[in-house]
């Protein structure tokens, strides 16, 4: 793996690398996460979780359980 890294540069190859990194760049990359300043921030973590259950960043039943906690955790005050 270190003799590739030690050769010369193939510029074919690494400009096909960061036209496949480009093309999925998230928000958080380009513009920073934000929230709107009236909403709470509950509602928006709760989006966030649902999202990360939805597509398969993690399981729907560790999405449902933070989900929870957040929404005790918001009713409190």
């Amino acid at each position: 793996m270190t003799h590739s890294a030690t050769g010369p540069v193939d510029l074919e190859a690494a400009e096909q690398a960061d036209e496949r990194l480009g093309v999925n760049k998230s928000q958080w990359f380009t513009k920073g996460w934000r929230k709107f300043r009236d909403a709470p921030l509950a509602d928006d973590v709760v989006y966030r979780l649902a999202r990360r259950a939805r597509k398969g960043m993690t399981t729907p039943e560790a999405a449902e359980e933070r989900i929870e906690r957040v929404r005790r955790r918001s009713r409190r005050r």
